[in-house]
């Protein structure tokens, strides 16, 4: 089965076997970074907690994390963390 593109809204939701894809942007955790993902539309939001973030903020913002993502109706698709001393 081959993948296709629909238009929802204004949005796009790209579809593989009836499952539809939350499209999202990179952010902040601020409540006016899922303020603004909403405004352009969009349902998800991710997080890039690099090497200059204390991953520990985020940590310690889940329940305010949480409220944001319900009072916007934007889901966090993901938390990245980049630039870090990785072990082999």
């Amino acid at each position: 089965m081959g993948y296709y593109y629909i238009i929802i809204k204004g949005g796009f939701a790209a579809r593989n076997g009836g499952k539809a894809m939350t499209l999202s942007i990179i952010n902040g955790w601020e409540e006016g970074h899922f303020k603004a993902v909403a405004s352009k539309g969009l349902h998800g939001i991710e997080f890039c907690a690099n090497d200059r973030y204390d991953s520990a903020e985020i940590l310690a913002k889940a329940d305010e994390i949480k409220a944001n993502s319900e009072k916007y109706d934007v889901k966090v698709v993901s938390i990245g963390r980049w630039g870090m001393t990785r072990l082999d």
